[in-house]
């Protein structure tokens, strides 16, 4: 479960240094696990949430900006993520 803190949640590689923080917060009734935190960006913050299976070992859901992002959880990175 330590891959959701260490996601780079910058914009593009070479904007800035994002600082994070994660907890994690237990395993849910239906056997997922919950990691929550905060990515501190350059002028904001944001909240998100992953969600991992039961084993742990794979996150199934990343929860940011309101939404699900999907691709993010498959290795798409950020959904801020530019091509250079």
């Amino acid at each position: 479960m330590k891959d959701c803190p260490d996601r780079n949640f910058s914009r593009s590689p070479q904007d800035f240094e994002a600082r994070s923080e994660a907890k994690y917060e237990g395993q849910r009734v239906d056997g997922t696990h919950a990691v929550n935190g905060t990515i501190y960006l350059e002028t904001r913050s944001e909240d998100f949430q992953c969600s991992y299976n039961p084993a742990g070992d794979t996150m199934v859901d990343f929860y940011a900006e309101g939404k699900s992002q999907p691709t993010f959880v498959k290795g798409g990175g950020s959904p801020h993520m530019r091509a250079p």
